[in-house]
């Protein structure tokens, strides 16, 4: 199939028809044209393409307004009223809305600054445990009375040493003579 016979075979679309076909527009509409044959004609005098030409205005025709004008003016007074009040009601929803998202968007950075305050105690616990994990590795610093014990210990041994190789060198020097 070429492109133009599936152009042709496919079924046209109908445009979308008003439900209520009595519609003040219609009525509107057909005022209108009534509305037409009641106009009166404004003729130029003298030259037509001349311009600054003074205008005379004949009357063919003045008969006074239709009560169909009246009740259009009410028409759309009626709906511009309409409009103003759904303008009002779509506003004062924006504004609430603004509002909402703004109280949100609030909220979220607050939770936003609560997470990095936590991160950040997180990261120092994490350091002071490292540094507290180094600290027991090295050697703690003994006190001085610590280290005072500890010399008399180490010359308590000495002497016990020096008495014992003397009681031996004593011993072997007596079995000797």
């Amino acid at each position: 199939m070429s492109p133009t016979q599936k152009h042709q075979s496919q079924p046209t679309r109908k445009p979308l028809q008003p439900k209520n076909f009595n519609t003040t527009e219609n009525v509107v509409k057909k005022k209108k044209l009534n509305d037409q044959e009641h106009w009166f004609e404004i003729s130029l005098d003298g030259n037509v393409n001349k311009e600054n030409n003074p205008v005379s205005p004949e009357v063919k025709k003045i008969e006074p307004f239709d009560s169909s004008l009246a009740e259009e003016l009410n028409v759309i007074r009626k709906r511009i009223e309409r409009l103003r009040v759904e303008k009002d009601k779509t506003e004062k929803l924006l504004r609430e809305k603004d509002l909402l998202l703004e109280m949100e968007m609030k909220e979220i950075q607050k939770r936003g600054n609560v997470q990095n305050e936590v991160e950040m105690e997180i990261e120092k616990l994490k350091r002071l445990k490292e540094l507290e994990s180094y600290c027991r590795r090295t050697a703690p610093i003994k006190s001085l009375r610590e280290r005072e014990e500890e010399k008399k210990i180490k010359e308590a041994e000495l002497l016990k040493k020096k008495l014992e190789e003397d009681q031996i060198v004593a011993g072997t020097s007596e079995s000797a003579n």
